[in-house]
C-alpha cells in the first residue's frame, strides 16, 4: 500500500475492525494524511497485527485547521496492536508519535527476546518513536533507535 493520501484519518489504510499484515512484502509506505491522524495506518477501535511488514516514509501533515497530528506511521484509538517477526516502523513523521501514537489502546511490541520489532528514524514534536496516552504497552524484543523529537521523548 503506497503513495496514497486521505483527509483526516488513515493515509494508507483505515482499520475499523481487524487487519492482519503478515508478510515480508506487505509494506505501507509513502502515504500521507492531511489535517488528521495515521499517515500510514489509522486503527479505530480495531485489532491490528503487523508481522514482518514495514511501515515507512508516511506523514501526518499539519495545517492551520489541524495544528496537531498524531501517528505518522501508525495511529490508534481504543485498539489492540501486535507487532513482531521483524516488523519495522521507520522514517515517519507527525506532531505527536512520529512512528506510533496510541490512545486508550493495548500495544505489544515484539514477541521474543531478540530483535523482533524495530522503531527507528521517526520524527515528531513529542514522542519521535512512540507517543502513548491512557494505554498499556508491553515490549519484548522491541528496539527503539535514532528517533527524534523537538520537545520530549525522542
Amino acid at each position: 500500500m503506497f503513495t496514497n493520501s486521505a483527509m483526516l484519518f488513515g493515509g494508507g489504510i483505515y482499520v475499523k475492525k481487524r487487519i492482519d499484515i503478515v508478510s515480508d512484502d506487505a509494506d505501507v509506505f509513502n502515504n500521507s494524511v492531511i489535517q488528521g491522524h495515521g499517515g500510514g495506518i489509522w486503527a479505530d477501535n480495531a485489532y491490528l497485527r503487523l508481522f514482518q511488514g514495514d511501515i515507512y516514509g508516511n506523514t501526518a501533515i499539519t495545517s492551520a485547521f489541524a495544528p496537531i497530528t498524531v501517528g505518522g506511521g501508525v495511529g490508534a484509538i481504543g485498539s489492540y496492536i501486535e507487532t513482531g517477526d521483524g516488523a519495522e516502523i521507520s522514517s515517519n513523521s507527525a506532531s505527536w508519535g512520529g512512528g506510533l501514537a496510541i490512545s486508550s489502546s493495548t500495544c505489544y511490541l515484539g514477541r521474543s527476546k531478540s530483535v523482533d520489532c524495530i522503531i527507528n528514524y521517526n520524527v515528531a514534536q513529542l514522542g519521535g518513536g512512540l507517543y502513548a496516552t491512557n494505554s498499556q504497552i508491553y515490549s519484548q524484543g522491541a528496539v527503539f533507535s535514532d528517533n527524534s523529537s523537538e520537545n520530549d521523548g525522542g
